[in-house]
């Protein structure tokens, strides 16, 4: 059946955003993609925490399963309770399903996902800008200017979950922005379940910005129709966002009950010299101070490389942004004026950034002070991250510069004016051009300069000789000196493989002899690392398990147990509860036995002597912890993440001890009966999981079950 050709010009039309800015962001990132020279995954968050978070989920999903319980990292904990895993996050899911296999997902497929949340951020923001009343060569500029600017394209590289997130903020403010415009209910839907994908997504921050901008659009915003009072209109507003934000909990229900479990009983890293536990604060001066916006931080906004903010919060839209948005400040001040955006959003461009940038500069002010009183507000301790505000409003006035200067453009022309504008324009493009050679000399000799920032450079002298030669349609000019300026970003962001080779993921999770040989004991003995011999999270990534990992929190009852006094260390009372069998390490260790050296990566593998079976009687223990006859074999016959299965036979009946961290949603069954289970330990902490057996031969299954599941 062949469609009329007004529907397929309607087609078009829907599609030719979306098509354009794909097309901008492959090329963007083709050294990426393509040439494989670049990569998001070498620095150290994104690469222990999500590729081998990535690994763990591929690896369950084509199992049939979710990974809600990681066995293999920190004795066993909850993999989805502190959110950043995004397990439940619908992307995720599909992409591992469909890229990933048995044995995890190729990092290729990992660099395309990253790449595909930069087009969301774009596509999203440039429908926002519509949305605001941007034109679409306006939008087109915002969408670019957003996407690959700043902490947005920064998060990239360093924190995926949180990207994740940012890339969706856009699509939040669309939904709630339409419905101010229009009130159809429909849009609060979408922008309540927005929102909670930006949870499901792995990161609390973006989900709290993004309320944050859309509470500053319901204040900031003038009301309608305008003879209805302020006051009103903006109490059904924010009732409206009130109902939004609920919905969004119900949309991210499962990642917010499991973390509503877990975060009561795990502590957090948060830059303090220790953890804070469950309901503690950070502390004053970490909150208000570590991570805050220093004066010199804002000249990121010229050049990131050269002034980088902590925790990668620059404010960048690049040289041509910048110039669009300073040169329509100066010389197109009245179109800019008129223009339909500043005239409805004006307030929210300024009122918003103002008070982001008021909370950025911490403990110059009293309200960060404040922000630390508050339940919500108090979890965002990197007053830094606020940048996202400020990007997402400068990202908006790169679109309304693009299209106030093409306005302006024949008012510059004019024929008294046309020979004075053309050679201020010349004279520009002369001068940088000039200087983008001598940066360039200098970038080349000293080092000095950075070449983005030369590249950057370039792009003004191109974007200025477009807008001088095509006044007449001077927004397309602007436009592909934007397009220009973002096909040079990920020189300032983007880290080159031959840069950090041994930190790039597939390099630094290589299957080495040393981890062959531990996979052998899976699920019969856990492993304590040392020296970084083994990658943190070596466990998400094969069948190892050990008693270190890297995350934001750590289960209290674990933490509480690994900081006991023990004075034998590594040879101590500890680590044989927690079935400690190998000591990993690149150093000599002649008070244990060398049981295997991987002499291609230096790595010795020592057998520890006194290591209790991962199950055993509590009566036993002295027995199983010498070796001896006196210590009851107990099988187990089935052992996965969330599922393990052992059969045993005693004369009498026992406490059975599982070295398993007991947690609530952990049930065990005798023999398909339900039995409770308890906390057991001979030390301070009773850390491990154990329930009581009758005597005879019976199976024992533990399950995990959290609130019935």
């Amino acid at each position: 059946m062949r469609l009329p050709t007004a529907t397929l010009k309607r087609i078009a039309i829907a599609l030719w955003p979306a098509l354009f800015l794909a097309a901008v962001i492959l090329a963007v990132f083709a050294t990426t993609l393509f040439i494989r020279s670049r990569t998001f995954y070498v620095f150290p968050d994104n690469v222990d925490q999500f590729y081998a978070w990535y690994q763990k989920l591929a690896y369950a999903v084509h199992h049939g399963a979710l990974p809600i319980w990681d066995a293999n990292v920190s004795a066993g904990h909850s993999f989805v309770g502190e959110l950043q895993a995004g397990v439940f996050y619908p992307i995720n899911i599909l992409w591992v399903a469909v890229f990933g296999s048995a044995h995890g997902i190729s990092v290729y497929w990992l660099e395309l996902i990253v790449v595909f949340h930069f087009w969301l951020a774009a596509l999203g923001m440039y429908y926002a800008g519509r949305s605001f009343g941007l034109g679409k060569a306006g939008g087109l500029a915002a969408a670019l200017a957003y996407a690959l600017g700043g902490g947005v394209a920064m998060r990239s590289v360093s924190q995926t979950a949180i990207f994740f997130g940012i890339c969706l903020i856009p699509w939040a403010v669309l939904w709630f922005n339409r419905w101010l415009g229009g009130g159809r209910k429909l849009n609060l839907v979408w922008a309540a379940v927005t929102l909670g994908l930006i949870i499901l997504a792995g990161h609390i921050d973006p989900w709290y910005f993004a309320c944050l901008l859309i509470a500053f659009l319901v204040l900031f915003r003038p009301a309608h129709p305008s003879f209805e009072p302020w006051l009103k209109t903006t109490g059904k507003r924010l009732a409206a966002l009130v109902i939004v934000v609920m919905g969004s909990l119900v949309v991210a229900l499962p990642q917010v009950a499991l973390s509503a479990q877990y975060l009561p009983h795990a502590v957090r890293f948060v830059g303090d010299s220790q953890p804070i536990g469950p309901g503690q604060k950070v502390s004053l001066g970490t909150f208000t101070k570590q991570f805050s916006f220093k004066l010199p931080d804002t000249l990121s906004v010229f050049d990131p490389v050269q002034y980088p903010v902590v925790d990668g919060n620059e404010i960048y839209v690049g040289l041509a942004g910048l110039t669009i948005v300073v040169g329509a400040a100066v010389l197109a001040r009245r179109r800019l004026q008129e223009h339909i955006t500043w005239r409805l959003h004006g307030r929210f461009l300024l009122g918003a950034p103002a008070v982001a940038a008021v909370v950025m500069v911490g403990y110059w002010t009293f309200i960060p002070a404040l922000l630390r009183e508050l339940p919500l507000f108090s979890q965002v301790r990197q007053l830094s991250r606020y940048a996202i505000i400020i990007q997402f409003c400068l990202a908006l006035l790169v679109g309304i510069g693009v299209e106030a200067l093409a306005a302006a453009a024949p008012d510059f022309f004019r024929a008294r004016k046309r020979l004075k504008a053309s050679l201020a324009i010349a004279a520009a493009c002369a001068f940088l051009a000039c200087n983008t050679v001598y940066l360039y000399f200098v970038s080349k000799h000293t080092g000095v300069i950075d070449k983005h920032f030369v590249y950057q450079n370039a792009v003004l002298v191109l974007g200025l000789a477009g807008y001088l030669a095509f006044r007449s349609k001077a927004r397309y000019a602007l436009l592909a000196a934007v397009v220009l300026s973002s096909l040079t970003q990920p020189i300032w962001f983007m880290p080159r493989i031959s840069s950090l080779p041994a930190t790039y993921a597939p390099t630094y999770y290589r299957h080495t002899a040393a981890i062959a040989y531990l996979e052998r004991f899976y699920g019969q003995a856990r492993v304590l690392v040392e020296d970084n011999a083994l990658p943190v999270n070596i466990g998400d990534v094969y069948n190892v398990q050990t008693v270190g990992g890297y995350g934001a929190t750590l289960h209290e009852s674990f933490y509480r147990y690994l900081n006991e006094p023990d004075p034998e260390g590594a040879a101590g009372e500890h680590m044989d509860l927690l079935n400690v069998r190998f000591l990993v390490s690149k150093q000599q260790h002649p008070e244990f036995t060398q049981v295997f050296y991987d002499k291609a990566n230096g790595i010795y593998i020592y057998g520890r002597p006194n290591y209790l079976p991962r199950a055993y009687f509590a009566a036993d223990t002295a027995a199983c912890r010498a070796h001896t006859a006196g210590c009851t074999p107990i099988a187990m016959t089935k052992y996965a993440d969330s599922d393990i299965k052992l059969r045993y036979t005693a004369g009498s009946a026992q406490t059975l001890v599982l070295s398993e961290v007991q947690y609530k949603g952990w049930k065990a069954y005798v023999d398909g009966k339900a039995t409770p289970t308890a906390a057991y330990g001979p030390a301070a902490v009773k850390l491990f999981r154990s329930v009581a057996v009758p005597a005879g031969s019976h199976t024992v299954e533990f399950r995990y079950r959290p609130f019935g599941l």
